[in-house]
């Protein structure tokens, strides 16, 4: 009877166990601080070309777990919120509208692209 006792209480620790261990995602996060390495322009000729940033004006965004976004990269850009997996909408002051860019996220880098009438984005990496 001990012996059942002993089985049933160490498997009820072991299924406790089980349930207070949290799972982290492997999925890569926006959350962070990134900085901008490269722009994509097109001129209206369809030949789009990406152009490294001036190491002389450095610019960044941090997107916070709380949704809010700092930085120097994108001007009046106050807030965020991912639409799904290839989508983010930003809130921009003074707009009553969100803007929607979609984006790419990998553990190391970022790649944004607006709503543009001509090829555009914007390519970052992750700082630390």
């Amino acid at each position: 009877m001990r012996f059942k006792l002993l089985v049933v209480v160490l498997l009820m620790s072991a299924f406790g166990a089980c349930t207070s261990i949290k799972r982290q995602s492997s999925e890569p996060t926006l959350v962070g601080k990134w900085q901008m390495t490269e722009t994509l322009a097109d001129i209206g000729d369809g030949k789009a070309t990406w152009t490294p940033v001036s190491n002389d004006s450095i610019q960044y965004v941090v997107f916070a777990k709380d949704g809010k976004v700092s930085g120097n990269a994108f001007y009046n850009t106050t807030s965020y919120k991912l639409i799904d997996s290839n989508h983010v909408e930003f809130g921009i002051t003074g707009n009553t509208s969100f803007v929607t860019h979609r984006y790419k996220v990998t553990a190391t880098t970022l790649l944004l692209n607006p709503p543009c009438r001509e090829a555009c984005g914007m390519r970052f990496i992750r700082l630390k």
